[in-house]
């Protein structure tokens, strides 16, 4: 699993005040690269390093789009998931 502090250390965040939001976002990761691996993080005795970085990507990115506006490009949560298969792919399982 991800912490908090090596969440905001990836993302260079420096204060307190996004703790609540960047905590929830680790869970959200968690269940997202949970889907694209068809099994719990828990069934890893060590997680490995590529899935902790594709959970740090996802992290990121859901915070960089964690609001949309007229000037910002949308965000694309199938591009997200095709480079999260690329990452993790050898890791996943065929099913549920």
């Amino acid at each position: 699993m991800i912490t908090l502090d090596e969440a905001k250390l990836y993302m260079r965040i420096d204060g307190d005040e996004e703790n609540n939001l960047i905590s929830s976002l680790i869970i959200t990761a968690q269940n997202i690269v949970e889907d694209v691996l068809r099994r719990q993080l828990s069934e890893f005795e060590i997680l490995p390093e590529t899935i902790k970085q594709a959970m740090l990507l996802t992290i990121s990115t859901l915070y960089e789009y964690r609001q949309v506006s007229k000037d910002k490009e949308s965000f694309d949560m199938e591009l997200l998931h095709k480079i999260l298969l690329r990452m993790v792919g050898s890791y996943r399982i065929e099913r549920w």
